[in-house]
């Protein structure tokens, strides 16, 4: 699972920051964390599970529809309920370099402006600071669900009287497209995140993953 602290929002203000003496040095922008032992300070003892890299749901489908000499295959398959840690944009918090449009359009700005609050709340372009926002925190844990079409394969398999004048025992054409489109709400790269290899401490986390690429195939399979 992960284990970090929780991030419940934004410093709207520098009077908001400083009524919460649990983060002495927070400003206005900064993330506010969740003082779990009640302590009156943020430290490692106010870490708690706040996701798990686990999916609740593996499904998926493998459909053949057939109409004559046509037939459709579909392929899909999906995941709920597991989380990702998207180091990615963990590093675009800071707005330094290699920033993420959306990142910046989402972060905190000013009291007037306190951000979208999509995909959860960004906070204000720091490098450094003493609030401790670069931290690993719930912040940059993101809903990894996804329903994905894999593959999809249109065929048209010859009729039986030019197979035979053609001396073969079969003969089918066919057109496919792989990875055709993911529905997911996780603002990353692939929702389908590799598991580190044999190192469990980075299982779920998202590393800028390069993304499964789109794929066209046109053949034809002729039985002798």
């Amino acid at each position: 699972v992960f284990y970090s602290k929780k991030v419940v929002g934004v410093f709207n203000t520098d009077a908001e920051a400083a009524a919460y003496t649990a983060q002495p040095f927070a400003k206005a922008g900064d993330f506010k964390f969740l003082d779990v032992d009640k302590n009156g300070k943020i430290d490692d003892n106010d870490r708690l599970v706040t996701g798990s890299p686990h999916p609740d749901y593996f499904f998926g489908f493998n459909n053949t529809f057939s109409y004559g000499a046509f037939s459709l295959d579909v392929l899909t398959n999906g995941m709920m309920g597991q989380k990702i840690f998207a180091s990615l944009f963990a590093v675009n918090n800071s707005a330094v370099q290699n920033n993420l449009a959306f990142v910046d359009e989402a972060r905190w700005r000013s009291p007037s402006q306190p951000g979208s609050g999509k995909y959860g709340s960004f906070g204000r372009t720091i490098r450094g600071g003493k609030n401790d926002n670069f931290t690993y925190s719930s912040w940059s844990l993101f809903n990894a669900s996804f329903y994905r079409i894999r593959q999809i394969n249109l065929n048209y398999n010859l009729p039986a009287s030019v197979i035979s004048r053609l001396r073969l025992q079969s003969a089918r054409a066919y057109i496919g497209i792989n990875n055709v489109y993911t529905f997911t709400d996780y603002p990353g790269y692939d929702p389908e995140v590799g598991n580190g290899g044999d190192t469990q401490t980075v299982f779920g986390v998202d590393f800028g993953t390069y993304p499964l690429a789109r794929s066209f195939t046109l053949g034809i399979n002729i039985g002798f």
